[in-house]
């Protein structure tokens, strides 16, 4: 793949990387399609800039089912876990550490996800070496996220707790 910011994939190449694991089925991925829908549109072709993008988005979810953590779990089997992200589609730990390190919301959701992800892994029938194989990647993750330095920001919101909600619901629209 290429290392540009913006990749343009056909939906046959998008098959083909969610076929990367055990774990990927099309049919799943087809109702989370529009979160990859970044940048546009244009014929049969998508343009979004990785699929760590379409993750991170996963990841903020903060009333999660069992569909996200199923997408979440997917997501994480399909891309390699590295320190600095050198591929284009790598789980980019300094990148995850920069984030949580910054952002006090972030990292309570980002954490408590992929906890719940990690946690769910673990009622799936499949192979045991291909769930140690995920539950380890999501370990690095977790870390990542536990041990990355936090800035004063983040500090300050973290003393107040969970007592102030980090995150606002999506309101339903009323209809007429």
């Amino acid at each position: 793949m290429s290392s540009s910011i913006a990749n343009v994939l056909s939906i046959s190449h998008l098959r083909e990387y969610l076929d990367a694991s055990p774990l990927l089925e099309w049919e799943s991925f087809e109702s989370i399609i529009p979160l990859l829908l970044l940048v546009s549109i244009t014929g049969e072709h998508f343009e979004f800039s990785n699929m760590y993008d379409l993750l991170l988005t996963k990841i903020q979810i903060i009333e999660i089912n069992e569909k996200d953590l199923k997408d979440i779990l997917r997501l994480v089997a399909a891309n390699n876990v590295n320190p600095d992200g050198y591929n284009y589609n790598d789980i980019n730990l300094s990148f995850v550490e920069k984030m949580t390190g910054e952002n006090y919301g972030f990292y309570r959701s980002y954490l408590q996800n992929m906890r719940k992800a990690k946690e769910y892994l673990q009622t799936l029938e499949m192979e045991e070496e291909e769930k140690n194989k995920i539950s380890a990647k999501i370990q690095k993750i977790i870390d990542a996220t536990e041990n990355s330095k936090k800035s004063l920001k983040w500090k300050m919101r973290a003393r107040i707790g969970d007592s102030v909600p980090w995150y606002k619901l999506p309101e339903e629209k009323k209809r007429q």
